[in-house]
């Protein structure tokens, strides 16, 4: 009966942040009349903050309430849903070259939207309570914050492999598969900590991506045709919360046997 309800609960969840996320991708429209891609370079920059302000607060006020019921990481993947919902719904990076974007407010904007994904997250932890499937801390054996900043760092490398074109499945599946790894290495490395800092952090490190990629390349119309753009930025903003959220979610839950020994599990 438990079980139901927990599944019940997030499926409810699910379709409330779904339905919402949905509902305010009307409020991005680029110069040439396209839905997003961003939210600061949009005609109407501040009906698109709202709007993506909107969607973090329901979001994570329907996730706290998922959490409260069946777990926080459950919470956590109905936050982030909200932000795959609205990203599948606006268009991508090839919209924001064409309307010659610029890359420093794209690099605002993602720290923005990684802010907005912390307080989110502190939220649900604070109502749905400690992650499950956590191990007791051992002596010396407690991470430092070069450990923690050194796990999230792993979303970079997968996004630069796994998205090798700007389309919406590559670049969401390159989010998703990073964030799953970087909850892999959380278990692996980081498995007596909390992990409510590990959905905002690969976020924020995508800034860095970002930074790397107008270093490396630059990106431009002639650019993009020819295949000559940093793959680090082809990921939007919301791109990067809606597949990293949810990635960092799949990979804790997955690999909580990296964390608790399987007995532990058995018994708790």
């Amino acid at each position: 009966m438990q079980g139901a309800i927990r599944i019940g609960s997030t499926l409810i969840g699910l379709l409330i942040i779904g339905f919402v996320a949905a509902f305010a991708s009307d409020s991005f429209l680029s110069m040439r009349g396209a839905a997003g891609p961003t939210m600061m370079q949009s005609v109407a920059p501040f009906k698109s903050l709202m709007a993506l302000v909107s969607v973090s607060l329901i979001g994570a006020i329907v996730g706290a309430c998922v959490a409260k019921v069946s777990t926080t990481n459950s919470g956590m993947a109905v936050f982030g849903f909200g932000y795959f919902v609205l990203a599948m719904n606006l268009s991508g990076f090839e919209e924001f070259v064409y309307t010659q974007g610029n890359g420093w407010l794209l690099v605002c904007e993602l720290l923005f939207v990684a802010m907005l994904i912390l307080l989110g997250s502190l939220l649900i932890y604070a109502i749905g309570g400690p992650f499950e499937s956590v191990a007791d801390e051992k002596e010396g054996d407690s991470a430092s914050l070069l450990h923690v900043l050194a796990v999230g760092l792993g979303i970079l490398p997968i996004v630069y492999i796994v998205a090798q074109v700007p389309d919406k499945g590559q670049v969401l599946g390159a989010c998703v598969a990073g964030g799953i790894f970087v909850g892999f290495l959380t278990r692996k490395f980081l498995p007596a900590i909390q992990p409510v800092w590990m959905f905002a952090l690969p976020v924020a490190y995508g800034a860095l991506g970002y930074i790397v990629g107008i270093q490396m390349t630059g990106f431009s119309e002639s650019l993009l045709i020819q295949g000559h753009v940093s793959h680090l930025l082809f990921p939007t903003p919301i791109e990067y919360a809606g597949g990293t959220i949810l990635g960092v979610s799949i990979g804790l839950n997955w690999l909580a046997f990296l964390s608790v020994p399987e007995e532990q599990n058995a018994k708790g």
